[in-house]
């Protein structure tokens, strides 16, 4: 429920954060009609955001400038983000050009849903880097007080930020850490070249970083922990893969818990199997053992002699595969067989 409340509150920042940024975004729907603008995207362009709202994006163009605004949403259709130069006008008719970032925003199952776009006015480059800088500020400020594991890396996988969670997650202090490689420090040694490969095609731009993906970290006494992250790819004013930003949630004991219960049910499977092997007289003794009986009273009940008890007792235990009367009586309770 902590981590829940956690990501809830990150989200809540991200979006005050998106709203209130310097740097100009905006969001619209598959068919290019504006969801969301932000103060700054709409300052650019001479409007306010309550004005271009429900408005076609092309309202951000001239006639001329269109061809090449289409050609881009096709090619972030296709292939699912773009990063250029594209032309803009403002309210006023004064035409600028301005670097676009845009990225397909899909539903969780892979459907395209919208268009999310940055824009960096390019007469006004140095305050766009300075408004990156205290985002990114905060970011790390924000990744610094929830109770998940946040790690920054660049393009050779050196740590760049590790927050005060996974430091104390894995033991290490963090001038112990910070600069190091995230991959030979905190990867285990049979994962971790596949794991380096990976990074560096996702950094080259030959394989997008898997959104969501778990992988066990090691820790600084080489314990192991399993964690669930949620990876996005860091980019510069010029479009180029600077690094990645990762948050992930330690799930080591969730996932032991689940296979523990798994492994119970095959257990309980398996013995209830087992169960079907017993004679009719077999599974009367076998309830009256598990009961707590002696053989002498079992004897008695079922007009049979003692030896022959202590024959169905030992056959019992040999077609169960199991050592002791308690063990017989836990697995009767977890198949719910009344004694």
């Amino acid at each position: 429920m902590g981590n829940n409340k956690n990501v809830r509150q990150i989200h809540s920042l991200f979006a005050a954060a998106i709203k209130q940024s310097s740097e100009g975004i905006a969001i619209a729907n598959i068919e290019g009609n504006l969801l969301f603008v932000n103060k700054a995207f709409a300052k650019v362009h001479g409007y306010k955001p309550g004005e271009v709202i429900g408005k076609h994006l092309s309202i951000f163009h001239t006639a001329e400038q269109m061809p090449a605004v289409k050609e881009d949403l096709k090619q972030i259709k296709e292939k699912g983000s773009t990063t250029g130069k594209i032309w803009h006008v403002r309210r006023d008719g004064t035409v600028f050009p301005a670097l676009m970032q845009n990225s397909l925003l899909r539903n969780k199952h892979g459907k395209p849903i919208g268009i999310i776009g940055t824009i960096h006015d390019l007469t006004e480059q140095k305050r766009a880097k300075m408004a990156i800088w205290e985002l990114e500020r905060q970011l790390r400020q924000m990744l610094e007080k929830v109770q998940l594991a946040a790690v920054m890396l660049d393009t050779d996988g050196s740590i760049g930020f590790i927050n005060d969670f996974l430091l104390t997650l894995t033991g290490w202090e963090k001038e112990q850490v910070v600069g190091k490689n995230w991959f030979n420090t905190f990867i285990p040694p049979e994962i971790r070249q596949e794991i380096k490969n990976i990074h560096k095609d996702c950094i080259a731009g030959n394989l997008e970083l898997a959104a969501y993906h778990e992988n066990e970290i090691l820790t600084k006494d080489k314990r192991l922990r399993l964690i669930s992250w949620s990876n996005t790819v860091s980019r510069d004013l010029d479009g180029n893969i600077i690094g990645t930003t990762s948050i992930g949630e330690d799930i080591t004991e969730k996932r032991f818990a689940e296979k523990k219960a798994h492994q119970r049910e095959i257990e309980l499977t398996d013995f209830l199997k087992r169960l079907t092997l017993l004679t009719k007289r077999e599974f009367e003794v076998m309830k009256l053992v598990a009961d707590g009986k002696l053989s002498k009273q079992i004897a008695f009940g079922l007009g049979i002699s003692h030896k022959t008890v202590e024959h169905h007792r030992e056959k019992i235990m040999k077609k169960l595969e199991i050592d002791s009367v308690a063990q017989l009586a836990q697995y009767l309770t977890k198949a719910e067989i009344a004694l």
